[in-house]
């Protein structure tokens, strides 16, 4: 039985669903995660290279603030990424403490 999916002329996100579903069953937290980010890292992997293709002024035109807010957004981006995986600091409870 051939259990294939042709993702060929489906969305992104659609062709996600259907790959989660598919591969889902069964699945450790540690595979999924390795799976997901494989996914989605090339993904973005692919957006940043798209984006570095707008650099050719014969192709395009743009201003150097156009430039720094693009880069400030994903900068941003991945200071946001990176706070999400630091470690997490306990909050000190309120109340008394020596």
């Amino acid at each position: 039985m051939d259990t294939a999916i042709n993702t060929e002329n489906m969305p992104v996100n659609e062709q996600d669903s259907e790959l989660e579903e598919k591969e889902k069953a069964g699945e450790s937290k540690a595979e999924k995660f390795v799976r997901l980010a494989e996914l989605r890292m090339t993904k973005a992997l692919k957006g940043i290279e798209n984006l570095a293709n707008l650099s050719n002024r014969s192709s395009y035109e743009y201003t150097d603030e156009q430039v720094k807010a693009m880069l400030g957004a994903l900068d941003a981006a991945v200071e946001k990424v990176k706070s999400a995986f630091a470690p997490k600091e306990k909050e000190a409870a309120s109340g008394f403490k020596f």
